[in-house]
């Protein structure tokens, strides 16, 4: 007798929740990976009406949240949020080659300074994260940076849990979907 030998067994597996909880919307994405190939698995959105009151809005959201865990297609309870402006915001800035290269966390807090400095944002606790761009042949910015306040992070991952999800990040909305599968 012969062993015929099945095809390799292909996985079906799906990402954490992508979920956008804006002013006027939230919108939550599940991916389907089968064969290294990702398709759209689970969409759901929802539009706020402009007028609704802070209060009214995160209960809104709370509402939504909820609803990708009681009786939706979506399945897991890993979450990564996005935010966006105005809750964001992008700064480009420039910081000397050899304050990257220092260890022990002083890189990151020249970065801090340098978006102290720079920041809008009202409440003086914000995250911040950064990534490098690429090397040019004039003076100019070698990093991007994205920070928020700290109260909105904690209030994202305050209501994902309310709504019975485990939020594992918090991404800024132009550089989420590479990171969140």
């Amino acid at each position: 007798m012969k062993l015929t030998a099945w095809p390799a067994r292909t996985t079906n597996r799906l990402s954490r929740i992508g979920l956008d909880l804006g002013q006027f919307g939230a919108r939550a994405v599940q991916l389907r990976q089968r064969r290294g190939v990702y398709s759209l698995a689970n969409l759901a959105s929802v539009h706020f009406e402009s007028s609704t009151s802070p209060e009214a809005l995160a209960a809104q959201q709370t509402e939504f949240v909820r609803g990708l865990t009681n009786g939706s297609s979506f399945s897991g309870r890993s979450v990564c949020v996005s935010l966006s402006l105005p809750d964001v915001e992008f700064h480009a800035i420039d910081i000397p080659e050899l304050v990257l290269q220092q260890s022990g966390g002083q890189s990151s807090q020249a970065i801090r300074f340098e978006l102290e400095r720079l920041t809008t944002l009202n409440d003086q606790s914000f995250e911040f994260g950064y990534w490098a761009l690429p090397p040019v042949r004039t003076l100019g910015a070698n990093l991007m940076a994205a920070m928020t306040p700290t109260p909105k992070v904690l209030s994202t991952v305050s209501l994902c849990s309310d709504g019975g999800l485990e939020c594992d990040c918090v991404d800024a909305t132009p550089a989420a979907l590479g990171r969140f599968l």
